[in-house]
């Protein structure tokens, strides 16, 4: 899924980045029925080829360690 509100939305990618990243974790740990996620993919796009990424891998590898870590 893309990061949702980044574009025409005009959220700054990153905070777009974690809040998506935070709602995906509030499913997968409180959804009731049904089968619970084993893997999400997420996919940040560069805005050019040459040029840097969206979010920063700093901001990516923050957020990840925050949503992986227990309750």
């Amino acid at each position: 899924m893309p990061i949702l509100g980044a574009g025409h939305g005009r959220i700054d990618p990153p905070l777009a980045f974690i809040s998506l990243l935070l709602a995906v974790t509030e499913v997968a740990r409180y959804a009731s029925g049904g089968l619970p996620l084993k893997r999400v993919l997420i996919i940040v796009f560069k805005k050019d080829p040459d040029g840097l990424p969206q979010v920063d891998p700093v901001v990516v590898r923050r957020a990840m360690a925050l949503v992986g870590s227990p309750v």
